[in-house]
């Protein structure tokens, strides 16, 4: 019965606040039972998991070595009608052999060209085939896959900071962050994120922020180097959760949103009403020292669930079960090239792209150097490029 009103009163948050054009819509939602995976009682171990356990092979692309790339930390892939782009300082086109084709655009101040943060990932409309970016937190700018310059936006404003996230179909999807003001001390405002129509400009749908009503003391105002929400594109699928709640949605087209895990949390873990105090930086650091939160998330084609806490790795079954969670990387038992690969900081980091039940993911060329390793590549040396790492997918089918 608990879990039934739970789910209730959490579609209710989720379709309160849903507009097209101005006007208010019922959303229907379709007959869907989420899964629930219990946390409370996850233990901490240091067994890693394997790459068996969610994967079928592993495959390798090696990237031309001029330009060179550098750090990889927040550096992600995306692959797009078989081409690869490598999103850095700049966007970096490549074949599907990974061969280099260009650059997308000019660094530099002038006409047509740009600053982009390396942390900062763009924005790929894989439909009409543009990227677009933040220059400089000033405005977005944006390049057709060719590297044209398509043109920027208006500045941000002063009050309120509005992030695009992603592109999806014919939506925009954008962050907000408010400036703390006397009349109100919620940074993350009314709601969490908005949805635009891209061809009528209009917002389409609003995510409400459960907490919008907290008015804590202010301190000082804390920015995040990670965003609030996590985006995961998954063929034509969208899923979302924000940092601090606890349920994993799904659509396709942001009239149907299914709640498709829920994480059954104590207290141990942090809550909204703590983070917004938090970010007011009058929450008490030992609570935030000690407090978990599940960020990192990786739905797999067989209903499986990796996700991360505090950048540990765990992996739920389609049931919902969960024994534990790690910092070990893991460990590829699938081929002899590669010994270990860190999937909790590349999902934590948001850094993979999946398409077809294929994961890619980047991999810095020392790593095929370490014991135990045999370099995929004759050409291959440590300080080569970072390495383009296709991994198969477990499907139902394959699932042990």
């Amino acid at each position: 019965m608990k879990k039934k009103l739970y789910i209730v009163i959490s579609l209710s948050l989720l379709y309160g606040c849903n507009s097209r054009e101005g006007n208010k819509q019922e959303k229907m939602v379709e007959s869907f039972n989420p899964v629930t995976i219990d946390v409370t009682k996850i233990i901490e171990s240091d067994k890693p998991l394997m790459l068996s356990q969610f994967a079928e092979t592993i495959s390798y692309i090696s990237l031309s070595e001029e330009p060179l790339i550098g750090d990889i930390s927040y550096t992600s892939v995306v692959v797009i009608d078989d081409t690869i782009y490598v999103d850095s300082e700049n966007i970096y086109k490549y074949t599907s052999k990974g061969k280099f084709i260009k650059k997308l655009f000019v660094v530099g101040q002038g006409p047509g060209e740009a600053l982009k943060s390396s942390t900062t990932p763009a924005a790929f409309n894989k439909k009409e085939k543009y990227v677009t970016f933040s220059y400089k937190s000033i405005f977005n700018v944006s390049y057709s896959f060719n590297g044209d310059f398509l043109g920027k936006s208006d500045p941000v404003e002063e009050d309120s900071h509005k992030f695009l996230e992603t592109y999806f179909n014919d939506y925009s999807l954008y962050s907000t962050k408010h400036r703390i003001t006397s009349d109100s001390r919620n940074s993350l405002g009314q709601y969490l994120f908005y949805v635009k129509d891209i061809n009528t400009d209009s917002v389409f749908y609003f995510y409400p922020n459960p907490a919008a009503n907290d008015n804590p003391s202010f301190n000082a105002q804390i920015e995040l180097d990670k965003p609030d929400m996590n985006f995961i594109h998954i063929d034509s699928v969208l899923w979302f959760k924000h940092y601090v709640l606890d349920t994993i949605y799904s659509t396709q087209d942001f009239i149907n949103i299914l709640p498709r895990y829920i994480f059954k949390t104590d207290n141990t873990y942090l809550n909204i009403h703590e983070y917004i105090q938090f970010r007011n930086k009058v929450l008490d650091l030992n609570r935030v020292k000690v407090a978990k939160t599940i960020t990192g998330i990786l739905p797999l084609p067989t209903g499986d669930l990796l996700f991360t806490i505090n950048g540990k790795l765990s992996l739920a079954s389609k049931d919902g079960n969960v024994y534990s969670y790690t910092l070990k990387s893991s460990i590829n038992d699938i081929d002899e090239y590669l010994k270990e690969i860190d999937i909790a900081n590349i999902i934590e980091s948001r850094t993979f792209y999946v398409e077809n039940n294929y994961l890619y993911i980047l991999v810095d060329a020392f790593k095929f150097f370490e014991d135990g390793c045999k370099p995929p590549f004759n050409e291959l040396m440590e300080e080569s490029n970072p390495v383009v790492v296709k991994i198969k997918l477990k499907t139902p089918s394959q699932q042990s």
